[in-house]
């Protein structure tokens, strides 16, 4: 293979090493009467069909006339993925508007409208029950279909849910890197032992990762239109958000132990929670929209987890290893770990590399659609930039693994720039999961 084949198949994995990608919000493709349709028959019911079941909770069809006002009967029926609701048997001739609001299996609130014309003649206007009766006939009511795709109104994401998310995420990659450093990065020459400064950012990253969670229930209850006591009993969010309260409760009681205690079981067991709550988040999502969750859950998680570790990892390296390097006093046994915990990191970046590219392509091929819209939507476009800064950061971890090996004196800014970039691919990754996809 050339090095023009070779770099376009590195395009094209990193392209699908993102599953939100191939993952869309509910939308509407059919419904009762169509767009802009004109009526020359009353119909009994209207409705709407989704491309997939949505959650039975906040949802509603409704029917106005021209004036502003409300006629349908209020008597909502959801079934699966499609959405009812009856007519009155009278009905003046005019427009109308066909409102209708849900929430998704992924928890995205949708809403959208279409309009239509009722134009029933004299003469074909529905036959009174009594005079059916007397003549002793039916009339068969003809309810025209029309089938359309209908994209939701709101494709632009709401700036509180792109904050607590890039808080979150933030938080955990934080959170378990510096644990993950402690364990796993430093030498075994180094005794383990959690220094003040990772105390602190380890509290910090609780902080962080408490009021993201904490934030996330009234801006969803806010998003569907729903209270917060509704939100929590009748949605999936609701669900996933008291596991990872109690999670939260038992973090905290596991960081404190750690902090009294530095022990190395004590770090895994944060570890384990912090990847709990990871696990938690894929159950949420865009994940439920596909005919497989189990696998996208899956690949989800393992997607945050390697992004974690890899973002939290160079977190790490600049902010705990030049302490943590102080406490070895002999000069040369410090610049000995000071290069073998970069060893150590890029033997592991190497791994998390692999899962985010593994993940990433199996979920594409549980789900993908087309990558026509790559360019002309804005799901498509912040996809591009994610992608790109992540193909950045490879080619800058290539770039330190050389130098690693050359053990030059330093790395130079290039780590700052590689974790400044990793910060923006965070925060692309929070808009994207409040976005319509591409699809």
């Amino acid at each position: 293979m050339n090095k023009q084949g070779f770099g376009l198949l590195i395009l094209l994995l990193l392209s699908f090493s993102f599953p939100s990608f191939t993952l869309a919000h509910s939308h509407v493709i059919q419904s009762t009467p169509g767009e802009g349709e004109v009526l020359d028959t009353l119909p009994s019911t209207v409705s709407v069909t989704f491309n997939a079941p949505i959650q039975a909770a906040f949802y509603s069809l409704e029917v106005y006339n021209a004036s502003g006002e409300r006629v349908d009967t209020d008597e909502n029926v959801l079934e699966d993925n499609v959405l009812k609701n009856k007519l009155p048997n009278e009905v003046e001739n005019g427009s109308y508007t066909l409102k209708w609001k849900v929430v998704s299996k992924d928890g995205h609130p949708t809403e959208g409208s279409l309009s239509f014309v009722v134009d029933v003649k004299p003469a074909e206007k529905p036959i009174e029950k009594e005079e059916i009766k007397q003549e002793e006939t039916t009339v068969e009511e003809k309810t025209p279909v029309v089938e359309e795709k209908i994209q939701p109104e709101k494709t632009t994401p709401e700036i509180g849910h792109t904050l607590t998310q890039s808080l979150l995420y933030g938080s955990l990659s934080l959170y378990i890197g510096v644990l993950f450093f402690h364990l796993k990065l430093l030498p075994n020459t180094v005794s383990f032992h959690i220094n003040n400064r990772s105390k602190l950012l380890l509290w910090i990253s609780y902080v962080g990762l408490t009021l993201s969670i904490l934030l996330s229930l009234p801006l969803q209850a806010r998003s569907i239109s729903g209270s917060i006591s509704d939100t929590l009993t009748l949605t999936t969010f609701g669900t996933v958000w008291f596991v990872e309260i109690v999670l939260l409760f038992f973090l905290l009681l596991s960081t404190w132990l750690l902090h009294k205690a530095s022990r190395k079981w004590a770090a895994a067991l944060v570890i384990l929670l912090l990847l709990s709550l990871m696990l938690a988040k894929s159950f949420i999502g865009h994940t439920m929209m596909v005919s497989i969750p189990a696998a996208a859950i899956t690949m989800n998680f393992l997607h945050l987890a390697a992004m974690s570790l890899w973002l939290g990892g160079l977190l790490a390296i600049c902010l705990v290893l030049p302490r943590a390097a102080k406490h070895v006093t002999n000069p040369d046994e410090r610049k000995t770990v000071y290069w073998q915990v970069l060893h150590n990191f890029s033997s592991w970046a190497l791994i998390f590399v692999s899962v985010l590219l593994t993940s990433g392509v199996c979920s594409s091929l549980l789900h993908i659609d087309s990558m026509d819209s790559l360019l002309t939507t804005l799901y498509g476009q912040v996809l591009l930039a994610k992608v790109a800064l992540t193909l950045a950061m490879i080619l800058f971890g290539a770039y330190h693994f050389f130098r690693i090996k050359g053990k030059k004196k330093t790395l130079g800014p290039s780590v700052l720039i590689e974790f400044c970039f990793g910060i923006i691919v965070l925060v692309l990754a929070a808009i994207l999961t409040n976005l319509p996809t591409a699809i």
